[in-house]
């Protein structure tokens, strides 16, 4: 028999009584008892973790790795190596978390005058620079274009907007990169990222929720790049992850950023952060001194 929830809650690692009470909350709205036994059923294991509503992305991942365990017990795989790998998985992005947190950014895209503003998912790449996916509602963007990009705030836990500049804009390999004045916490890029490679993604397809980002995760497919210059993770991104940042479970280094979805595939397309890094190398080169205008 599956433990009850609050057990299977109780055995992620990190997790404890208090922390994992606004899950306990949130599961009690859908009707859910806790400490009973066979309330960690099917109905339970069939749940969507970033579908409860009122979760943050650090207690989605904490409800999908209990989710998974108790999938595990009753497939009677125990806490065998399958089960405690994707545990492990979990927990190691839940310790990442607020690090990554800091490189993730977004835009503000105004909706109906009734809706709260739409965010579109960015990525810091750059002491000075930040990317996003080339395509919809970017894809009339041209150099010394100027938006508002919502990044880090170092002295409290939110993001506040800084002006930016569109200094690289190519819509074939739908990529942006937006240059600001303020110097950005920036993350350590990977550029030798290999199929079989876990990541997360810090993205925006969460919308209704209050959270600045969503958290989803999958693994490098392919890195073989297509016509594009893209390579595929194995899942799909949400609508609202593109131009959010793939960053490695297991170095915490950025390795990719999602633009898109392949659904005849069902993967995600993402661009190696090693193509960023050589268009960051030329409008650093741009900049030297004796550089032709």
């Amino acid at each position: 028999m599956a433990p009850a929830i609050r057990a299977a809650l109780l055995s992620v690692s990190g997790e404890d009584a208090t922390s994992i009470q606004p899950i306990v909350g949130a599961l009690s709205d859908l009707g859910f008892n806790v400490d009973v036994d066979d309330q960690a059923g099917g109905a339970f294991r069939l749940l969507e973790a970033d579908k409860v509503h009122g979760l943050n992305g650090r207690q989605q991942l904490a409800l999908k790795a209990a989710i998974q365990g108790t999938a595990a017990v009753a497939a009677g795989l125990g806490a065998g190596p399958a089960g405690a790998s994707e545990g492990g998985v979990l927990a190691d992005i839940k310790a990442r978390l607020p690090c990554s947190s800091k490189y993730a950014a977004h835009l503000l895209v105004p909706t109906k005058p009734s809706l709260p503003p739409h965010k579109e998912a960015a990525t810091v790449v750059g002491p000075h620079h930040v990317a996003t996916y080339a395509h919809e509602g970017h894809s009339g963007w041209t150099e010394k274009h100027k938006v508002q990009v919502f990044v880090h705030c170092p002295h409290e836990d939110r993001r506040v907007p800084v002006d930016a500049e569109v200094v690289y804009h190519n819509t074939t390999t739908d990529i942006a990169i937006l240059e600001v004045q303020r110097e950005l916490p920036a993350p350590v890029l990977d550029s030798a990222a290999s199929a079989g490679d876990k990541y997360y993604i810090h993205g925006q397809s969460t919308q209704a929720q209050a959270d600045a980002t969503s958290i989803s995760h999958g693994m490098v497919a392919a890195t073989e790049l297509d016509a594009y210059g893209h390579i595929r993770g194995d899942i799909v991104a949400g609508a609202g992850d593109s131009g959010g940042g793939c960053f490695s479970v297991a170095t915490g280094k950025l390795i990719a950023m999602v633009v898109g979805s392949d659904h005849k595939t069902n993967k995600v397309i993402l661009v190696p952060i090693a193509t960023i890094s050589s268009i960051l190398a030329g409008l650093s080169a741009q900049k030297a001194p004796g550089a032709a205008a």
